[in-house]
C-alpha cells in the first residue's frame, strides 16, 4: 500500500483548523466486524470502510515525578450518499500514568470527573458542558440509524455505552513504553495491517453493567502520523441528547451514574480481562 494512501480517503472536510484538543493522532484504515451475536442496527452490523485515529488528549507530561498522558481513539466509518458517522473511546478525561497506549479499555462514556480533578480538567469539561447536559458521554444513535449502503433503519437499535478492549497481543507489545513526546510515533510503528487491534463490548442499557462482546476493530493498512489526519480530518461528536430523546426512559439512569461518578474522588470503569 502506497504511503500517501490515506491522502485520498474520499471523506474530507474541505477545510482545515486548529485542533483544540487531540491535535496530533496517528490515522489508519480499519474494518468494524460484527460477531453477529447481537441485534444491533445499522453499522453495528459491519463496515468495510473506516478510519481509525489514535490521538492523545493533548501534550503528555513527562515530569519525571507524575508522567501521564490522555490516550482515545476517533473512529468515522463511510455510508454511501450522506454523511459519514463516528464514533470515541477514552480511558479518562484525566488520562493515565502509563504511555502504554493500550493500557486500558477505553469506552465511550469516560466517567464524569469526581471530587479530586484538577483545575486545568475541569476547565476543559466545562468547554464540553457548553453543548451537552453529559459532556463526557457520547452516543452511538447514529452509527445505528443507517446501512453502509445509506439505508435508514426503521426502529435503531443501539447499546447505552461501548467498550473498546485492546487486544492482549498490543497491550503487551507496547507494555514498558517509557514516557516520551514521540509516543503516537511509538504507536504507529508498532501497528500491522489484517491485525485486530480492539475487541468491541457493549453495555445494552443503563441498569446493567453487564458487558457482551458484539465484534471487533481490524486494521487494513498501515498506520500514519500526518498532517492529513490533525489538520483536515475531523471526527463530529454525537451528543448523548440524541440517544435518550430515542431512549427516555435512559434518563433518570444516565442521571444517576453522572452523580456518583461526580461524587467520588475519581472513578474509573474496571478493564475487562486480558485472557
Amino acid at each position: 500500500m502506497p504511503p500517501n494512501e490515506l491522502k485520498f480517503w474520499p471523506y474530507k472536510t474541505g477545510y482545515t483548523r486548529t485542533k483544540l484538543a487531540h491535535a496530533q493522532g496517528a490515522v489508519a484504515m480499519v474494518e468494524w466486524v460484527s460477531n453477529g451475536s447481537h441485534n444491533y442496527t445499522g453499522l453495528f452490523q459491519g463496515a468495510p470502510s473506516g478510519l481509525i485515529r489514535l490521538s492523545l488528549g493533548g501534550p503528555p507530561s513527562l515530569d519525571p515525578a507524575s508522567p501521564s498522558m490522555v490516550p482515545g481513539i476517533g473512529l468515522k466509518f463511510l455510508r454511501s450518499g450522506m454523511e459519514a458517522t463516528n464514533l470515541f473511546g477514552l480511558y479518562a478525561l484525566d488520562g493515565q500514568s502509563s504511555f502504554n497506549f493500550f493500557e486500558h479499555d477505553l469506552t465511550s462514556h469516560p466517567p464524569e470527573l469526581g471530587v479530586n480533578a484538577s483545575y486545568f480538567v475541569r476547565k476543559v469539561r466545562d468547554v464540553f458542558a457548553t453543548a451537552s447536559a453529559f459532556p463526557s458521554m457520547l452516543g452511538s444513535s447514529d452509527f445505528a440509524s443507517f446501512t453502509t449502503n445509506g439505508q435508514a433503519v426503521q426502529s435503531p437499535n443501539f447499546p447505552f455505552r461501548l467498550v473498546f478492549h485492546p487486544t492482549a497481543g498490543y497491550r503487551l507489545k507496547l507494555k514498558g513504553t517509557a514516557p516520551t513526546a514521540q509516543v503516537l510515533s511509538v504507536v504507529a510503528q508498532a501497528l500491522v495491517p489484517d491485525t485486530v487491534l480492539y475487541e468491541v463490548h457493549a453495555q445494552a442499557t443503563p441498569y446493567s453493567d453487564a458487558l457482551s462482546p458484539i465484534g471487533s476493530l481490524v486494521l487494513r493498512s498501515p498506520c500514519y502520523t500526518s498532517a492529513f489526519g490533525d489538520k483536515s480530518l475531523f471526527m463530529q461528536h454525537v451528543r448523548m441528547e440524541k440517544d435518550l430523546a430515542l431512549r427516555p426512559e435512559w434518563l433518570a439512569a444516565t442521571q444517576a451514574i453522572v452523580r456518583f461518578q461526580q461524587s467520588q474522588g475519581q472513578y474509573y470503569y474496571p478493564d475487562l480481562p486480558w485472557n
